[in-house]
């Protein structure tokens, strides 16, 4: 397995004993933070997660929610190619560090890709699919995104003529990419896989100096108080967090965490996708399949809403695995994260503060 480094090529530690008094505490502070952290880029510790087993599943996929239907399998190896592969694609579409890639997507593969590029090449901006057009504009104006990754025709979803409703509130200059989603409609000009394929995926084209507090994404809240608000967040704050998530839960690379956030909250890019990455974990993300999740491995660590929460014991009963496997999973669990739930969004309006 393939261990951590400092830039000068030492080995980085990563398991420590677990935090139980006040004397681990202070042991742990006797070592300054900047010798604890290996690299206060993001886009290190996502190489670091995908490197320490690279022919490990990073996603399993089942678009309709059946474990018993087709899914979709990508190994480490592969997800970090095509994530290189997606960063070359933005900087030749004229992303630089200070550009944003804004993505409209639902969570299909393609999400974790375009999310890891996007970081890759300049700045992240996941959006709430479910808003209607006028709130997409507003967030459109206050990002100024180079890209705009978003889910193409497809039944069940009005995504795609959300995003053409305000094709108007988009600069010409904008380049606009498609994935299709379950059984919708590819359209090859704009087809993000097809676009990234093109790109080498075993190393950037383009240098992509990152200092500690450049912006890597941002993230708009829930609306919690009636306004989704967006929130820079730096590469500083999700490397610290990639180390003091993992310190205090003790969580390492065999863990699975399964989680329901939305990818478009802090708690769903970060939870559900950068720090699992970051750490080689599998991440499990649908409740509507967590039977089957729950069936094929060992749940580790739960992090979801209230309503996820509530949710789960529903799973046991639409199972096809016995109710004393999901209880297993449930007991496996050495964590659970909860938050109160969210309000329904209204209007979006900018946050001018950094949070780190």
């Amino acid at each position: 397995m393939t261990q951590a480094k400092f830039r000068d090529g030492t080995p980085m530690q990563m398991a420590y004993a677990p935090l139980r008094t006040l004397q681990d505490v202070e042991e742990l502070e006797r070592v300054p933070l900047d010798e604890r952290i290996f690299s206060w880029n993001l886009n290190d510790w996502i190489a670091r997660g995908c490197m320490l087993d690279p022919d490990k599943i990073a996603i399993r996929y089942i678009a309709d929610g059946d474990p018993d239907g087709e899914q979709i399998s990508i190994r480490y190896r592969e997800l970090r190619s095509r994530a290189i592969q997606a960063a070359n694609l933005f900087h030749a579409l004229g992303v630089s560090s200070d550009d944003v890639v804004m993505y409209v997507l639902p969570t299909v593969p393609q999400l974790y890709v375009v999310m890891m590029g996007a970081v890759g090449a300049g700045i992240a901006c996941g959006v709430n699919w479910m808003l209607k057009p006028e709130l997409l504009a507003e967030l459109v104006r206050a990002t100024n995104p180079k890209a705009v990754v978003t889910l193409g025709p497809t039944p069940g979803y009005e995504i795609w003529e959300n995003v053409q409703a305000i094709r108007r509130e988009i600069s010409p200059a904008v380049h606009i990419l498609t994935v299709p989603g379950p059984g919708g409609a590819v359209i090859l000009e704009t087809d993000f896989d097809t676009l990234a394929a093109r790109h080498p995926g075993d190393r950037l084209l383009f240098e992509h100096a990152i200092e500690p507090d450049h912006i890597a994404a941002y993230v708009h809240s829930g609306g919690t108080t009636g306004s989704p608000k967006l929130v820079k967040l730096t590469h500083r704050g999700f490397a610290y967090k990639c180390w003091a998530n993992a310190l205090v839960m003790a969580h390492t690379s065999d863990d699975v965490i399964f989680a329901d956030y939305p990818m478009f909250h802090i708690a769903g890019i970060f939870g559900r996708g950068y720090f699992p990455i970051a750490h080689g974990n599998r991440s499990s993300s649908h409740l509507r399949s967590a039977h089957a999740t729950s069936a094929s491995s060992t749940i580790t660590g739960n992090s979801w809403t209230s309503s996820g929460s509530r949710s789960f014991p529903a799973c046991r009963r639409r199972s096809h695995s016995s109710p004393r496997t999901v209880r297993a999973a449930r007991s496996s669990a050495r964590c659970a994260i909860t938050p109160a739930p969210a309000r329904p969004p209204s209007r979006p309006r900018w946050r001018g503060r950094s949070k780190a």
